[in-house]
């Protein structure tokens, strides 16, 4: 049973390893998140930068590879790992995941808040495939949640070796004709239609002010 737990997360975590020469022997390379965009809304470019850093808060560019019989939360967490975001170079209070993102997305303005919303979708240290995309106006210095609906990790499946840079969630954050729409996996599995995501709803986030 472990052993079976184990394999389970190597592949929950595969995506965020890439081919990379120089890889030291059983570590695994990760893959720190960047978009840019007017998120204070001064009409000068901002960047927001994801990482993930060690117990002593430096940012680290592998973390160790699982062995089949590894607990992965006990392990990640002696190490210290630690999700961590940056707005021009400087810490923000955005809730990243415990290993990183799996995606980071500039939505542009979707409210009537000064500048770009972002949405994010944290990588947990758990045995669940439920998730949430959190998403963050900046307002007053600080970011904050005027939104959130639940996803499923599948969504972020891929064929290959090397992860993509999701710039939307197939089938649960998508945008069509300058319009974004979403769908919540929980209130999908209580529906009856099967097209749900034909159905996907506009996105309308509140205000932060």
């Amino acid at each position: 049973m472990k052993k079976f737990v184990a394999l389970l997360f190597i592949v929950k975590f595969a995506f965020i390893c890439h081919a990379q020469d120089n890889i030291p022997k059983g570590y695994r390379a990760i893959t720190s998140l960047s978009i840019t965009g007017d998120f204070d809304g001064n009409g000068i470019e901002d960047v927001l930068s994801q990482f993930v850093t060690d117990s002593l808060g430096n940012k680290v560019d592998y973390i160790i590879e699982l062995e089949e019989n590894d607990h992965p939360i006990l392990l990640y967490d002696r190490y210290g790992y630690r999700g961590s975001a940056t707005l021009n170079n400087k810490p923000t209070n955005i809730k990243t995941g415990d290993i990183g993102l799996y995606c980071l997305i500039n939505l542009g303005n979707i409210n009537k808040t000064k500048g770009d919303e972002v949405a994010l979708v944290p990588i947990n240290l758990d045995y669940s495939n439920l998730n949430h995309c959190s998403i963050y106006s900046y307002c007053k210095e600080h970011w904050v949640l005027v939104f959130s609906f639940n996803v499923n990790e599948s969504s972020f499946d891929f064929e290959g070796d090397n992860p993509p840079i999701f710039t939307n969630i197939p089938g649960a954050l998508e945008k069509h004709k300058n319009q974004w729409y979403y769908n919540d996996y929980l209130e999908e599995l209580e529906s009856e239609n099967d097209e749900s995501v034909a159905n996907m709803k506009p996105l309308k986030a509140s205000n932060c002010e």
